[in-house]
């Protein structure tokens, strides 16, 4: 975790400061935006309590769809600001077979703000490369079945650290085309599912595109 954020904090801080020297305005004001992509979180079969003890034969899923609406404020053509509501799809779903049968599910949504870097990277300053660092207040909700039992649902909050690197493209003046990288820190509360949440990393991977008003 600590090399991660410390990679997107550096490119984060190069990429303000070569904005800086490069002292063009660019253009500015209101946009709204939507990325589609997958998820990896980085979860193991150690998460789930059962799956520790000998015999147990145990299987986990670390990948998921995930989508999120954004929308922002160009204060120049370096620097702005940026809020979106993410799904991040399962963030958590094992299952195993010992002397009993059981799975365990987690879904997560976040609100996220974040402040934005940009710098040009071709000539006609139309693509860009970007850092963003910010607050992820996350929701995750753990559903574990045991048996032929009913589910049994934890819902649990927490406010983390977001960071994202990427590349974006101004087709026009009205609309920017957007590929990027982005964790989630933390999204849960505890290192084993029958506890709660499960506390773990996710990354995802996005395309997008936004409207410049």
């Amino acid at each position: 975790m600590k090399t991660t954020l410390a990679l997107i904090i550096g490119t984060t801080l190069l990429v303000a400061s070569s904005a800086q020297a490069g002292g063009y305005a660019g253009k500015t004001g209101w946009n709204i935006g939507a990325d589609a992509g997958v998820t990896r979180n980085h979860s193991n079969t150690s998460n789930l309590a059962p799956c520790t003890i000998a015999g147990a034969a145990c299987s986990i899923d670390k990948s998921d769809s995930t989508w999120r609406i954004r929308g922002g404020y160009q204060f120049n053509e370096n620097f702005g600001l940026e809020g979106s509501y993410v799904d991040l799809g399962k963030t958590y779903s094992g299952s195993g077979l010992g002397a009993n049968t059981f799975s365990a599910n987690q879904d997560t949504t976040a609100w996220t703000l974040s402040a934005v870097g940009k710098a040009p990277v071709s000539q006609n300053r139309r693509l860009k490369v970007y850092g963003k660092l910010g607050a992820s207040r996350w929701e995750s909700k753990r559903d574990l079945q045991v048996n032929a039992n009913p589910s049994v649902r934890v819902k649990e909050k927490g406010t983390d650290p977001v960071a994202g690197i990427g590349l974006e493209y101004d087709v026009s003046n009205q609309w920017t085309v957007r590929g990027g990288y982005d964790r989630h820190f933390n999204v849960g509360k505890f290192n084993n599912a029958i506890s709660g949440t499960v506390e773990k990393d996710v990354d995802a991977l996005t395309i997008g595109a936004s409207f410049n008003f």
